[in-house]
């Protein structure tokens, strides 16, 4: 994906995997560290941020069969800020709109663009 800097794997222990992750929000370099669990079975992706601004959060990627072409795809966020000052101006404004909101519309509009173009 264009706006990803970078993806670290740093361990993998079966299905569990800890990874560095890099983006840009514009001019605005971001990176964090999660915890990723993928099940293959429902199909779903789960995130838990262990290091970095969002630290704490929970992430689930989940994929929905609609029918036998079309899934719709939705990424779930889940973040109690742990700032302890000016928690709610910079966890609304910096983290939430910037960081998470920033991302995740560039990560699902590229994966639509992705699938829509038959891309494996």
């Amino acid at each position: 994906m264009p706006h990803y800097r970078y993806v670290r794997v740093l361990a993998e222990d079966g299905p569990k995997r800890t990874v560095e992750m890099a983006a840009r929000h514009g001019a605005v370099p971001l990176r964090w560290t999660a915890e990723q669990i993928n099940d293959a079975a429902r199909p779903h992706i789960a995130f838990h941020h262990v290091k970095g601004p969002t630290r704490g959060m929970d992430v689930e990627w989940i994929f929905t069969a609609l029918d036998a072409t079309h899934t719709r795809v939705q990424i779930v966020h889940r973040l109690a800020f742990q700032f302890p000052v000016a928690a709610e101006f910079l966890g609304k404004f910096v983290v939430s709109d910037i960081f998470i909101h920033g991302v995740a519309t560039k990560t699902l509009a590229h994966m639509k663009r992705l699938a829509e173009s038959g891309a494996a």
